[in-house]
């Protein structure tokens, strides 16, 4: 089901979908365009790992992964760690 959620998700927005270094140098050169769109996911979970990395591949699609920090500190945030 999160699959095809997703999958729905990357049709809607089809061609604005940018590879994570695309957006990157076009932001770092202020040229992105009002419809320009990357894919971010925060805190790296696993439910990230094994739903959308899948369809990402399928689509040759780079985004950017943003791993939560507070495991390396000394109260973590145990979210999905496993």
């Amino acid at each position: 089901m999160c699959f095809l959620q997703f999958e729905k998700i990357i049709q809607h927005y089809g061609k604005n979908i940018l590879s994570a270094d695309k957006w990157f140098n076009k932001a770092k050169s202020n040229s992105l365009d009002d419809k320009d769109v990357c894919l971010t996911f925060d805190d790296a979970l696993l439910c990230q790992w094994d739903v959308a990395v899948p369809v990402l591949q399928k689509r040759k699609i780079q985004a950017f992964f943003f791993v939560q920090s507070s495991v390396f500190s000394a109260n973590p945030d145990f979210l999905e760690i496993s």
